[in-house]
């Protein structure tokens, strides 16, 4: 059975110069990650760039991020503006074997709750087999999935857990309290200490792409019970994601992995790639860190 507890990655699609998906570096990552002993893969998600992907180029990410996964357990990012995108690809998925899916709330047009009520309702009909996790990130959908919706859609069985990515510190702590039977992660890297302070169950980690180890330190500590440790170790995390954020983040991360991996992969448009001096200045930061080799 799968587990969903834990440090997962919410891992990027590497692409080539000519902005083609590169199924070597994803395979190299995702062996990375699984080396790492991470305890989830999040595909297709924010930091997958799921939205610059066609329908073909998301399936293949899942499906080739499944075979080198291992046993480690894989929940595909599936949601989309169009409801038939997302019913398409969530099929998909589901029958080459995730083990449960991440919907986030259709972007674009800003939607009522009954709304969006309606357009879970068809999904989790249509998919009933299938576990699915909300995934809520106002700060791009511009849809928030309220305390009211989740308590509405918690009618249907398949309804596993949510994802909440609002950075808000309360709103985490009223949805651990507000929803015991759900498996609640947060997504934001400021939050991994509070998540399982608070009961939660889960991180799904942008920064756990290049330092995985930082991550899981927080979560292994506060499981040996050693809350002050995991604290510290979130405040050590915590600086690592003030420096990232002064950098154009998914462009960050890609720089950074190819410092780990000698395997050079590029965003694609309209997000940014590092420039020559911001490459310099972050590999000189985190070296002065002691999180790359001199």
């Amino acid at each position: 059975m799968s587990s969903f507890e834990g440090i997962f990655v919410a891992t990027i699609t590497p692409f080539d110069r000519n902005l083609e998906v590169d199924y070597e570096i994803l395979r190299s990552h995702v062996e990375y990650l699984v080396s790492k002993n991470v305890h989830g893969l999040v595909p297709c998600g924010t930091n997958g760039e799921f939205s610059s992907l066609s329908l073909n180029e998301a399936k293949k990410v899942i499906e080739e991020t499944l075979n080198y996964s291992g046993k480690t357990t894989v929940v595909a990012g599936t949601g989309r503006s169009s409801i038939k995108d997302t019913l398409e690809l969530s099929r998909f998925a589901w029958n080459v074997g995730v083990d449960a899916l991440m919907i986030v709330s259709p972007y674009y047009f800003k939607a009522t709750e009954d709304g969006l009520f309606q357009y879970y309702k068809r999904i989790f009909e249509e998919i009933s087999e299938t576990p699915i996790f909300l995934y809520n990130i106002p700060k791009y959908s511009k849809n928030e999935i309220t305390h009211g919706l989740i308590k509405k859609l918690s009618e249907y069985p398949n309804l596993i857990g949510v994802k909440d990515s609002s950075g808000d510190d309360d709103q985490i702590k009223s949805l651990v309290k507000s929803f015991p039977s759900l498996k609640i992660f947060a997504g934001s890297d400021a939050q991994v200490y509070l998540i399982f302070s608070t009961g939660g169950v889960g991180q799904i980690s942008a920064i756990a792409n290049v330092f995985p180890e930082k991550a899981l330190a927080i979560f292994e500590t506060f499981k040996r019970g050693n809350l002050e440790g995991s604290f510290e170790k979130q405040k050590e995390f915590s600086e690592i994601r003030s420096i990232l954020k002064e950098y154009p983040s998914r462009g960050g991360f890609k720089y950074i992995y190819s410092l780990i991996s000698g395997y050079k992969s590029f965003v694609r448009p309209p997000l940014l790639d590092l420039t020559e001096v911001q490459q310099l200045e972050l590999k000189k930061r985190l070296q002065e860190k002691g999180l790359l080799k001199l």
